[in-house]
Order: C-alpha cells, then structure tokens, then sequence
C-alpha cells in the first residue's frame, strides 16, 4: 500500500513541475516590451511593431 502512496506522490509531483516550468516560459516571452495597438478580438491583439498576438490556438 506504501508504493501506491509514493507513487501517487510522485506522479503529482511531476506534473507540477511541469506546470511551473510551462509558466516560467510563457512568463519569459511576455516580457518583449511591447504594447497592445489594437483589440481585434476577445484572443486576438494587434502590437505596437506590428505582430499579432494571440490568447488562444490558432490556425493557419
């Protein structure tokens, strides 16, 4: 019953782990310095050099 315990602990531990270092990185990449131009729609913005960035999936 012990191995169940650790191995249910460890399985939890993985994948906050793999939370953490998700969010770090989306972390890392919001900082460029640039500002929102233009709210094209509720996931879609416009920024001040010109690329487009996007909340959700996108297509294409």
């Amino acid at each position: 019953m012990k191995w169940i315990r650790k191995a249910i602990a460890l399985c939890i531990g993985l994948l906050v782990i793999g939370l953490i270092a998700g969010q770090s990185s989306a972390f890392a990449s919001s900082g460029s310095g640039n500002s929102i131009t233009s709210v094209l729609d509720r996931n879609d913005y416009l920024l001040d050099d010109g690329t487009l960035w996007s909340k959700g999936a996108t297509s294409g």
